[in-house]
């Protein structure tokens, strides 16, 4: 059931976002929740702010960062939720079939 949910948190981003490559869905079994990450390449000029981040940005959030790194960055389930909620039932319709 968590691997259905997972996979429909995923289905959700992408409807939402038009992309999921770059998405990883964790569940928190101490909290009992899901968490969305969204992974950013650092490089010179971003093409596509969905899959990269500017070095002059990545540097703000650490000073360490450098051209090629791979930030992850928590994204928010509510604001996709209701896509969310339709993907999870299609996802576990179509496994129970």
């Amino acid at each position: 059931m968590i691997d259905a949910i997972e996979q429909a948190i995923t289905a959700a981003y992408k409807r939402q976002y038009g992309q999921a490559q770059n998405v990883k869905v964790i569940f928190d079994e101490k909290k009992g929740n899901f968490n969305v990450y969204s992974t950013r390449e650092v490089v010179d000029e971003v093409f596509d702010s969905r899959l990269e981040i500017s070095l002059d940005d990545a540097l703000e959030l650490n000073p360490h960062y450098e051209i090629g790194d791979k930030i992850m960055f928590e994204e928010k389930p509510k604001d996709f939720a209701r896509t969310a909620a339709g993907a999870a039932k299609q996802v576990i319709m179509q496994k129970n079939a």
